[in-house]
C-alpha cells in the first residue's frame, strides 16, 4: 500500500477517533494494518535519541504508563534546548498513543518555534559573515571616505581661491 495512503488513512482514523485495534469488519482489518503501517512509517523517522527513548518506553513494564513516560522525556528534552527529540517524541505521542494529548501539542509548537528561531538566526550569522557581505560594506565604507575627502578638499580648494585673499 502507498506510504503516504497509510499515513492519510491513520490520520482519518485518528481524527475519528477509531482505535486501529476496534476495527472489526473486512475492511476494518485493513483500516488496522494501514494504522500500524502509519506508527511505524512514524516510528522509523525518530531522531535517534527520540527513537532510544521509545525503545525504552516499549520495555517498560505492563500497565506502564509509557504515555506518561515518553511525556516527561520531551519536557525533558525541550527544557535542555534539545528540541528535535521533543518535537519527534511529542508527534510520536499525538500520532501512536494519544491523538488528544494537549501537552504533547503544544510541546510541538514550542520546539517547532524554537527551531525555526535557530535556523533563523543561522541564516543571518552565515549572511552576516559571508565574505561578499564584507567585502560589499567595506566598499561601502571607502565610498563614503572618499566622498568625504572630495569635501574636504573641495573646502580647502575653495579657502585658496576664494576672493581676497
Amino acid at each position: 500500500m502507498n506510504k503516504g495512503l497509510v499515513v492519510l488513512i491513520a490520520g482519518v482514523m485518528m481524527m475519528c477517533g477509531i482505535q486501529a485495534a476496534s476495527a472489526q469488519s473486512s475492511w476494518g482489518t485493513a483500516l488496522k494494518s494501514a494504522a500500524v503501517a502509519a506508527g511505524q512509517a512514524a516510528v522509523q523517522s525518530l531522531s535517534p535519541q527520540a527513537q532510544a527513548t521509545v525503545d525504552q518506553a516499549k520495555k517498560l513494564p505492563a500497565g506502564a504508563p509509557q504515555e506518561n513516560f515518553l511525556m516527561t522525556r520531551a519536557r525533558e528534552f525541550l527544557a535542555s534546548g534539545n528540541y528535535q527529540p521533543a518535537l519527534d517524541l511529542a508527534n510520536y505521542v499525538i500520532t501512536t498513543v494519544n491523538s488528544k494529548n494537549v501537552d504533547a501539542k503544544k510541546i510541538m509548537a514550542d520546539a517547532q518555534a524554537a527551531l525555526t528561531k535557530m535556523a533563523q538566526d543561522k541564516l543571518m550569522k552565515t549572511q552576516q559573515a559571508s565574505p561578499a557581505a564584507q567585502q560589499g560594506q567595506a566598499r561601502i565604507d571607502a565610498a563614503k571616505q572618499v566622498q568625504a575627502d572630495a569635501a574636504q578638499t573641495g573646502n580647502s580648494l575653495k579657502g585658496l581661491f576664494a576672493p581676497g585673499k
